[in-house]
């Protein structure tokens, strides 16, 4: 294993997404590389600092002042393909201020940048809600691992399967769609109420809904059928979360599932 091979799956590992077979040869590679070794401690801390911050007041003139440029950017790239947000965070000046705003706008402090009302939910979103409402058997239950690596060469991505507790609790997870696309269906649940976490690729994608930006996601909102729907994308893969929460339950478990936690 080379140190190019460690640097391509740092967030992965970090975030433990990796499969166990993988996590020990990375582990065993920074075992006799220090350098390695330091990189991913040094990522560690910087992911417990954002959390950190998460709880830190923030002057309301200084979020505000943030969504205002999340706005701008979004206007200036409408038309272009592909997601506005990275390449936004992708500036110098963002990225040097982003692990002290990491947790600007997490719960309780969610503010909407834009509310843009749909006048009737997109496909994807009937899609969602429906495939929620059926009650099929789950193809793996269990812990997290075994859920991801059930998955492995089932599907054309690889299936995170993120820990939530105590938020919600993993029951497994089984093979879906949403329309045209493959998806994979994580159900977690909550006080007994069921949660669907939908995974897909998302290429293609276009969502009009209520905006918002959760930690450094932008993460479309949704409510239809008397379901809430929240969708995002993470490192080239969708996500759409949707239950019959009321709205401050479903933003939690939304923040937790955007930050993986």
């Amino acid at each position: 294993m080379q140190c190019s091979d460690l640097e391509r799956d740092l967030e992965s590992l970090v975030d433990g997404e990796l499969l166990a077979s993988d996590r020990l040869t990375h582990e065993r590679h920074m075992s006799q590389c220090p350098g390695c070794q330091r990189l991913v401690q040094s990522r560690r801390e910087l992911r417990r600092a954002i959390r950190e911050a998460v709880s830190t007041p923030v002057p309301s003139s200084l979020r505000s002042k943030l969504i205002d440029r999340l706005d701008d950017e979004d206007h200036r790239t409408q038309a272009v393909q592909g997601s506005w947000l990275s390449r936004f965070w992708q500036q110098p000046s963002v990225m040097l201020a982003a692990g002290a705003l990491a947790g600007l706008l997490v719960m309780p402090g969610l503010r909407t940048a834009r509310l843009d009302r749909m006048d009737r939910p997109p496909v994807v979103v009937d899609a969602m809600i429906s495939r929620h409402q059926l009650p099929l058997p789950l193809d793996v239950t269990g812990e997290p691992e075994k859920v991801r690596s059930w998955f492995a060469g089932k599907v054309p991505f690889m299936v995170p399967a993120p820990q939530l507790e105590p938020v919600a609790v993993l029951q497994g997870g089984r093979l879906s769609n949403l329309g045209d696309r493959e998806a994979v269906l994580l159900r977690y649940q909550q006080s007994g109420q069921p949660i669907s976490v939908f995974v897909f690729d998302p290429q293609g994608l276009d969502l009009k809904a209520r905006r918002t930006v959760i930690g450094n996601r932008e993460v479309f909102l949704s409510d239809a059928r008397g379901y809430q729907v929240a969708v995002f994308r993470d490192r080239g893969l969708g996500y759409a979360v949707t239950s019959t929460l009321d709205e401050p339950a479903f933003l939690k478990v939304v923040s937790a599932m955007v930050s993986g936690r």
